[in-house]
Parts: structure tokens; C-alpha cells; sequence
């Protein structure tokens, strides 16, 4: 696919391995550094060479689904809704958590829920409240709890059950807390700008193009679409 999250889950890898979403004054993508040529190249290799991924595009059933319910799948990526939803809707599947190693000295990629309200909001008053109401400590354990959702957006949760007592959020909870962790790059027109770079990365994991092209295109298309909107450190906000 080519929708954001693909790029987010790109940036995960690239910061775990040491590099950054911005050049330094943020007017530019710099994922086409070491790390990210780096992460590409294992990728490609976990993709097309060593075939413990499924490939894009391969006709088989991906383990991100199907390897829940029948349990023929060692590992796969995903977000917190697994620790509340699995054990309901999987009870017979027997399955752990870990957090991605990271290099010594570099980050976890966080991606709890959380909301904005933008300056060009039609109700900005109505807006307020609604946001308000919505990450009310009540209304995102609710959504934790009885839909399944990711992780609250409230610090303060966490410092309370199951976060506390479940064996799982144990393991989940510094990649939440520690001061080293990062969020999806702010920006204005984020979704848009991720979703620039996603079609070059899926070049590269299919092998259409060598995995350094792949993450130079991404980079470069990044950076063309930043700079048409005039992109810059007042319009990105801090990493």
C-alpha cells in the first residue's frame, strides 16, 4: 500500500538505527542517510533474500492476519490493540511482546492515540470541547478498554492498572515513558507529505529498484512536496 503508516513504520527502523526524519533546520526528508540505506537493505533482505517476510504482492496470506488465528507465524510488527484484543478474540493463542531492539544510545517510535485541533478549525470553541471530553481519563480508558484501542494519550494512565499488573504492558511500558521516545514527525500536512514518500519505499521492498534508490527517491519526493507547500522548522514542529 502507500499510506502513512508505512512510512512511520520505515521511520521506526531508521531511528532505532540512528537517524532522523528532518535535516537539522527542517526544510528537507533525511531519511536517505546510513540508517536508512541501512534499513532498507534489511528489509529488502528479511523480504526477498532471507523470506521470513511475506513479499508484496506474493499471494499468500499474510501472518499479520491469518497467523493469529492459526498460530504459524514466530514474529510480526503491530501496535498496542493486540495486548487487550488477542486474549478475546484469540483466546487459544499463546503469544508474548517485546519492544524492537534499538541501537545503544537511540530511540523507540511511539504511537499512542492522540489528537490536535487545527488554527483553521471552522469551531474552534466546540472543537476545544470535544477534545477536551475526548481525552478525558475516562473516555480513553474506555476506548482502551472496551474497543480494543492503542495505548491512551494520558501519561497519568499509565500509572495505573492493567499498565502496572498486566505481565505485557510490563515489558511495552518504557517504550512509553522513557525520555528518549519519539513521535511521528509534526508537520502541517503530515499525511500528505508521508504518503509521498511511501510509493518509492514500497519500490524498494518489492526490489523494483536497489534499496539505496529506493530510499533516495523517498527522500527526494519528501523534500519536493515539503518545499511546495514552503515547509519549514515553523511549520514542522520539535522531534
Amino acid at each position: 500500500g502507500t499510506r502513512e503508516i508505512i512510512m512511520n513504520q520505515f521511520l521506526g527502523f531508521v531511528r532505532r538505527f540512528g537517524g532522523e526524519f528532518w535535516n537539522k533546520d527542517r526544510t528537507a526528508v533525511a531519511i536517505n542517510s546510513q540508517a536508512g540505506y541501512d534499513v532498507m537493505d534489511y528489509l529488502v533482505t528479511l523480504i526477498q533474500k532471507d523470506r521470513s517476510t511475506v513479499p508484496p504482492d506474493s499471494g499468500v496470506p499474510s501472518p499479520w492476519t491469518a497467523g493469529r488465528t492459526t498460530g504459524k507465524v514466530g514474529i510480526w510488527e503491530t501496535t498496542t490493540t493486540g495486548i487487550p484484543n488477542y486474549p478475546t478474540n484469540n483466546p487459544d493463542l499463546k503469544f508474548g511482546v517485546f519492544l524492537w531492539p534499538k541501537r545503544p544510545g537511540y530511540n523507540q517510535n511511539l504511537a499512542c492515540a492522540g489528537s490536535a485541533v487545527a488554527a483553521s478549525s471552522k469551531d474552534l470553541d466546540a472543537t476545544w470541547e470535544f477534545v477536551k471530553w475526548w481525552n478525558a481519563a475516562a473516555q480513553q480508558m474506555g476506548f482502551y478498554a472496551s474497543a480494543g484501542g492503542n495505548a491512551p494519550s494520558r501519561k497519568s494512565l499509565f500509572e495505573a492498572p492493567p499498565f502496572t499488573t498486566d505481565p505485557l504492558w510490563k515489558v511495552v511500558m518504557p517504550g512509553f515513558t522513557h525520555q528518549d521516545g519519539r513521535t511521528r514527525p509534526l508537520a502541517e500536512r503530515y499525511n500528505e507529505l508521508a504518503e509521498s514518500v511511501t510509493p518509492h519505499l514500497m519500490d524498494g521492498f518489492r526490489a523494483k529498484v536497489a534499496p539505496k534508490i529506493a530510499v533516495d527517491n523517498a527522500a527526494q519526493a519528501g523534500t519536493a512536496f515539503w518545499k511546495s507547500i514552503g515547509g519549514n522548522a515553523d511549520k514542522a514542529g520539535p522531534e
